[in-house]
Parts: C-alpha cells; sequence; structure tokens
C-alpha cells in the first residue's frame, strides 16, 4: 500500500463544520428537469426596459419575476413540509443564491416578490446580495463562537438537522422558493447540490446558440434551466406546467405588468 507522506491534512473551523452538517442534513433532490429556453424576446424586453427605467435589468432578476408570477399561478410549488402536513406560505419569498467565498453560497431573500415590480426586484436584489456577501465572514466568525459551546460531533449534527428540517427556519433563512445561477462562460447548465425548499430552479449561462425557428437555423441568446423537486410533495406532472409557465412567460414578457 502507498504512504502519501506528503499530502496534508487541513483543518476545518467549527463553524465551516456547521455547515458540512447543513449539507449533510439538508434533503436531497429525488427528481430533475432540463430545458432549453429561446430568450430573444427576453434580451429585447430587458434592453427596452433599461431605457425605460434607467436601472440595469439581467436575465436573472428578470427569471426572479417570472418565477414569482408562475409560483402564485401554481402554489403547489411554493408549499413546504412539515412532518406529514403541508404548509401554504402566505407569501412568495425567493431565495437566491449569491457568489460568496465558502463552500455554500449565501442567499438572497426577495420577499412577496410576486408584488413588486421588476425595478424594485432589480435594486432590492442587488442591495441585498452585496449585505449578504459582506455579512458572509461575520457570520463564520459567529458559527465558530457557537460551534465551540457544542459538545462533540453528534450533537452538533442533531441540532443542525433539527433547525434545518424546521420549516420556519428554512423559510426564513432561503425562502419559500430557490433560484441559483451561473453566469461563467463555457457552463451549460448546473444542477444545483443542496436543496432546502420543495422546489428550485437553477439557471445556467446564457449563450448563443443554433436553435430551429420554424424552419430555419438561427443563432440565439438562450438559456438551459434546470427543475429540481421533493417529490413527496410534487409529481412530474405539475413541474411541467410550472415550467411551462416560466418559459411561456420569458418569451411573453411584455405580460409583465410594471
Amino acid at each position: 500500500m502507498r504512504r502519501y507522506k506528503d499530502d496534508k491534512i487541513l483543518p476545518i473551523s467549527p463553524g465551516r463544520r456547521i455547515f458540512i452538517d447543513g449539507i449533510d442534513a439538508a434533503r436531497k433532490p429525488d427528481g430533475y428537469g432540463i430545458g432549453l429556453l429561446d430568450l430573444s424576446a427576453a434580451k429585447k424586453f430587458l434592453e427596452d426596459y433599461e431605457k425605460e427605467k434607467g436601472v440595469y435589468p439581467s436575465y436573472l432578476h428578470l427569471i426572479i419575476k417570472v418565477c414569482s408570477l408562475a409560483l402564485k399561478k401554481y402554489p403547489e410549488v411554493n408549499c413546504m413540509l412539515k412532518g406529514y402536513k403541508l404548509v401554504q406560505p402566505s407569501t412568495i419569498d425567493i431565495g437566491i443564491s449569491v457568489a460568496g467565498e465558502e463552500n455554500i453560497a449565501p442567499v438572497a431573500v426577495i420577499r412577496e416578490a410576486d408584488t413588486k415590480p421588476l425595478h424594485v426586484i432589480i435594486r432590492e436584489f442587488n442591495r441585498i446580495s452585496q449585505e449578504v456577501r459582506q455579512k458572509e465572514k461575520e457570520n463564520i466568525k459567529k458559527l465558530d463562537r457557537i460551534a465551540r459551546w457544542i459538545p462533540g460531533n453528534y450533537i452538533r449534527r442533531k441540532l443542525v438537522a433539527i433547525l434545518i428540517n424546521n420549516w420556519r427556519v428554512r423559510r426564513e433563512l432561503v425562502g419559500t422558493f430557490q433560484i441559483s445561477a451561473l453566469s461563467f462562460r463555457g457552463v451549460e447548465f448546473m444542477l444545483p447540490a443542496v436543496i432546502t425548499t420543495t422546489a428550485l430552479l437553477g439557471m445556467g449561462g446564457v449563450a448563443e446558440r443554433c436553435i430551429k425557428v420554424g424552419d430555419r437555423i438561427e443563432l440565439r441568446p438562450t438559456v438551459y434551466l434546470s427543475f429540481q423537486m421533493d417529490h413527496r410533495v410534487l409529481d412530474g406532472k405539475k413541474c411541467v406546467y410550472f415550467m411551462r409557465e416560466v418559459g411561456r412567460l420569458l418569451q411573453n414578457p411584455h405580460e409583465l405588468k410594471d
């Protein structure tokens, strides 16, 4: 047997151990779906919107708004599981993973997203995402202090599991529906690894791709959207309806009343 004497064993801080426990405790997704979507109409809409409102909208901003409206039409996708009961939240709170320094991305939550016009969502998301990035290091330090007072790995894991499985805690931390997006060039699509809501939408990088338009092949802006669901709550049929509505609104963005 080889001896890897030059390998290094690096310690993990108590705070990061809680992150690891959180991933272990989070429910793993039970079902996936992936689709390619034409964003030509969305691109034109965003360009016109920027000129009209004086704000810089991105595809992610638009998808936040579109998902909130699709959730309003299909509220069962916005449900949360509580033991053997379903919780139907009174609001649509969308959590968006933002790039951070830890292995678990901080989440910016837009409360009551379906009631807010797009330009409000843009400004709110930009502000909140900066805040959660700044708080990330502070939160790690707090977790380090807390973890040192918890005796043993077993007790810590149990406590983290109890918190993660509490629907009120999940709703406060990540909202009632999650979006995770990648903007890196060359990343076709993504399947986010952790899901703590009933459903999660993954957004890959927007890129020019050749697609069939009528009888022609055209180069258009496109994106891969993935969908993950908790099969204990949802079935594939409901998810298909939801994703169709997301796609329909992205291809008909003029329906967004702002």
